[in-house]
C-alpha cells in the first residue's frame, strides 16, 4: 500500500516531440463554414420562427442546426454513420471551392 502512496513522488518531466493542433487531430481543416441561402417557403420559416419564439433556439439558424441534430440522432447507427459521411465529402468539397475562391 506504501507504494501506491509513494509512487507520485518521482516526478518525470515529459515533453512530446511534436506538438499537434487540435484540428490535425479532428480534420477540421476541412470544416470551415460560410453563409449560403436556401430557398424555402413561408411556412417552414415560419415554423423556424416559432421554434425561436418558443426559446428553443435564439434564431432561424439555431432552429435548423436543432432540427438537423434532432434528426441526426433519431437515425439508427448505420444511417447516422452514412449522414456524417456524406456531410464530410460535402464539407470538403465546399473547403475546396471556397478555398480557390
Amino acid at each position: 500500500m506504501s507504494n501506491l502512496i509513494n509512487s507520485n513522488k518521482r516526478k518525470i518531466n515529459v515533453k512530446p516531440k511534436h506538438e499537434v493542433s487540435i484540428n490535425e487531430i479532428e480534420g477540421n481543416d476541412s470544416k470551415q463554414t460560410f453563409n449560403v441561402n436556401i430557398k424555402i417557403d413561408n411556412t417552414v420559416r415560419n415554423s423556424l420562427i416559432a421554434i425561436s419564439n418558443l426559446g428553443i433556439a435564439p434564431n432561424q439558424k439555431e432552429a435548423v442546426a436543432y432540427l438537423v441534430q434532432q434528426f441526426h440522432d433519431n437515425l439508427d447507427p448505420d444511417n447516422q454513420r452514412l449522414f456524417d459521411l456524406q456531410v464530410d465529402v460535402l464539407n470538403k468539397k465546399d473547403a475546396k471551392l471556397h478555398e480557390s475562391n
